[in-house]
């Protein structure tokens, strides 16, 4: 009896790879009107909430310092 042997599972990866494009994407759609500038915060919420938050932190460190030196 001859060995068998195993069939191979495993995605083929390379450059020459063909491409599937069987899966589907799912795009969230919310249709809402905005003024312009809520639509821009609606599009831009992850920018304005970390420059929200590095602007408390530095105001923190601002205030902290100012206290520091002022209090010598």
């Amino acid at each position: 009896m001859s060995k068998n042997r195993k069939k191979r599972n495993k995605k083929y990866s390379g450059w020459d790879a063909r491409v599937d494009d069987s899966t589907v994407t799912v795009h969230k759609v919310s249709a809402v009107n905005r003024p312009p500038a809520r639509q821009w915060l609606h599009e831009h919420r992850r920018l304005v909430k970390t420059v929200g938050i590095a602007v408390l932190v530095g105001g923190g460190v601002t205030t902290l310092i100012v206290l520091g030196i002022s209090s010598l």
